[in-house]
């Protein structure tokens, strides 16, 4: 196993160590000190980033709901031009 000595910050293979909930007893093979290495406490993952991916799929919601009545209205704008266009010049014009 690797790991970083605590006493000389050096990185180093262990192969003889004993390990317990509350972390990982070993001696350097570098600097032949004994150590002691707390295990990591496992938490329950934290609300905030869930908060967070909910706001950015509400906002995402937001920009596509944006997008969709502004494709909607520019065509009923186009509608509405080809309906002022088919009054003005009549039938006639779209025979070609």
């Amino acid at each position: 196993m690797k790991i970083q000595c605590p006493a000389c910050k050096e990185t180093v293979e262990v192969t003889t160590f004993a390990s317990s909930d509350a972390g990982l007893r070993l001696t350097c093979p570098a600097c032949q000190r004994a150590s002691f290495v707390p295990s990591q406490p496992t938490t329950a993952p934290s609300a905030q980033p869930m908060q967070a991916a909910r706001s950015r799929s509400s906002s995402n919601a937001a920009a596509i709901i944006v997008v969709v009545l502004c494709i909607g209205f520019g065509l009923l704008a186009l509608l509405i031009a080809a309906a002022v266009l088919f009054v003005v010049y009549g039938a006639k014009s779209l025979a070609v």
